[in-house]
């Protein structure tokens, strides 16, 4: 197996021609299926995230609400105002506190979310409470100052002791008749809502769903940590990553020693993270599967390939090898090979014949790629001249009924509406007539470029027939359809395109029909557009008419 024999050296050459291509398209095949799956698995995580974050953003919005609408009762500043005043009269502060504690109780019974409310003055010290003995109000540093700016007062969440289970302090400022701020009313906020709202997100693809804030404490979980009840905290090592990196799935040991692929989504207004977790292991055995068989199919590649070049090599001879290159070149599609006669005999003749069919091959395939070239140019002219209308470069009819039996197909399949509006200039015969055909022309060439020019991209314009257009109008209902051909009106009138007998400029008739309103397939649409139109001529030209409903239609009400 010396490297200096032909026969070494075909089993060494036809081993590496092998493992490297091999390995490379294996290497590539599970690192795209990785990226696939690593992008999947982060657009997955994204949404849920953020859904999650948007829905708790929302929920301390309605929490506010409520709150403030609280705070701004009567029954709360009228009595913290008296409470507050230098002097009152005998037992009415006793009065006073009795009313606002009532308050409290009944919207503390009322609202579910509320532990505790509690009226708090400008120290922070509870004035009235809805429960029979006041607990602590943690709010944060500057809140007088937060409160003093009308904003909402948030504080962080924290670990209730009492009932078990994390809670969260918001308060809202309590005005006075001259604005003046008396103090806030202040709201012991359980988080069991926050729950439902993992929960409703899970069908997202997670397996796990919890809330934490910055410190790592685990406000929420779906479904429920095993031994839920206690307070539990993510290290930093975990948190740190997450916060930072954003949507981008980290992966790290959870809760319960758990490997998982993670991505984090902040509520902006609260400070939270949502963390959405899937299992690693689960995730990752796809791309593992196919890693371990590209392993094996490299393997017995590998062993085949060396069998029958050692076989090959014992038959072979030295001035063979030449040959056997270029040809190896040319089944790779290299057709530029012109290997040296070297050597008279069979393998000189054979090398004569090979260069021979080489250059046959070359010339065979550039006279193919010109043939090609000149036929893909031609088909694409014949294209263009099948579906455009050689006067207005817009699309002709036959082009137009293929579109619209498509667009008409897709809003079916998908439920959205498709408007046509159906186009025609008026008093064109008389125009013809008068001006000559040039002019009528050059009135049709410009509608049909201020058409281009008023239309979106996905819209379709074709010419109809003679001086009538009809405009495909996707994923948009009558309202908007009508707006369009009132703009398309305005935009020919003020064009002035051409001008009539006795002065005055061309103008447009346009009638406007929408599915499924009108109809549901494209003739009936398309004829319910048209009688619109009439219905415009009818009414003086130059407007926009629309088409009859379907309730219309079948209570017989005429145009």
């Amino acid at each position: 197996m010396r490297l200096s024999s032909i026969r070494s050296k075909i089993i060494a050459f036809s081993l590496v021609a092998t493992l490297l291509p091999s390995i490379s398209m294996g290497w590539q095949s599970y690192r795209n299926n990785l990226r696939v799956l690593e992008e999947k698995i982060e657009k997955e995580l994204a949404g849920i995230t953020s859904q999650a974050s948007r829905e708790m953003d929302l929920w301390l919005k309605e929490r506010q609400y409520e709150i403030r609408v609280f705070a701004s009762s009567y029954e709360v500043a009228e009595n913290l105002e008296a409470l507050s005043g230098a002097r009152l009269p005998s037992g009415g502060k006793g009065l006073a506190l009795g009313r606002l504690g009532d308050y409290l109780k009944s919207v503390s019974q009322r609202f579910s979310d509320y532990e505790e409310m509690a009226v708090l003055d400008l120290t922070g010290t509870v004035v009235a409470t809805s429960a029979a003995e006041a607990s602590g109000f943690p709010l944060p540093a500057g809140w007088q100052a937060v409160a003093k700016a009308a904003e909402l007062v948030v504080g962080e969440a924290f670990w209730d002791e009492k009932r078990n289970r994390a809670a969260m302090v918001l308060a809202e400022p309590v005005r006075g008749p001259n604005e003046g701020m008396l103090g806030v009313l202040a709201a012991r906020v359980n988080l069991a809502e926050v729950r439902s709202i993992l929960e409703a997100q899970l069908r997202g693809g997670a397996d796990q769903l919890l809330v934490i804030t910055r410190g790592g404490m685990v406000i929420e979980s779906f479904p429920p940590i095993a031994g839920a009840g206690s307070l539990t905290i993510l290290p930093a090592e975990v948190t740190r990553p997450l916060f930072s990196g954003g949507a981008r799935p980290t992966e790290f040991v959870s809760i319960g020693g758990r490997e998982v692929v993670g991505a984090l989504g902040t509520a902006q207004r609260l400070d939270w993270g949502v963390i959405a977790e899937k299992n690693k292991a689960t995730e990752y055995a796809e791309v593992a599967r196919v890693r371990n068989v590209t392993v094996v199919l490299v393997l017995s590649l590998m062993i085949g390939i060396g069998a029958a070049a050692y076989i090959l090599g014992l038959t072979l001879v030295r001035p063979l090898d030449r040959l056997t290159r270029g040809a190896g070149k040319v089944a790779g599609g290299d057709l530029d090979v012109d290997l040296p006669v070297s050597s008279g005999g069979e393998v000189g003749y054979l090398t004569v014949v090979f260069n021979r069919m080489v250059a046959r091959l070359r010339a065979a395939r550039e006279e193919i790629e010109a043939t090609n070239a000149a036929l893909v140019e031609k088909n694409r002219e014949l294209r263009e001249i099948s579906i455009t209308d050689g006067l207005t470069g817009l699309f002709n009819r036959k082009h137009l009924n293929e579109t619209l039996a498509l667009e008409f197909s897709r809003a079916s399949r998908h439920g959205h509406p498709v408007s046509v509006l159906m186009i025609d200039i008026d008093y064109f015969k008389s125009f013809n007539d008068a001006r000559g055909h040039q002019a009528g022309d050059e009135v049709l060439i410009g509608l049909a470029r201020i058409l281009k020019e008023t239309l979106r991209l996905t819209d379709f314009a074709a010419r109809y027939g003679g001086e009538e257009f009809l405009v495909l109008l996707p994923h948009t209902a009558r309202e908007e359809a009508m707006l369009t051909a009132e703009r398309i009106r305005v935009r020919v009138e003020e064009a002035r395109l051409g001008l009539k007998a006795d002065g005055s400029p061309i103008t447009l008739s346009l009638g406007v029909a929408c599915c499924p309103e009108s109809g549901t397939e494209p003739d009936k649409v398309i004829r319910e557009a048209d009688i619109a139109l009439y219905s415009a001529k009818r009414g003086g030209r130059n407007r926009v008419s629309p088409a009859r409903t379907m309730a219309e239609i079948e209570s017989g009400n005429p145009a």
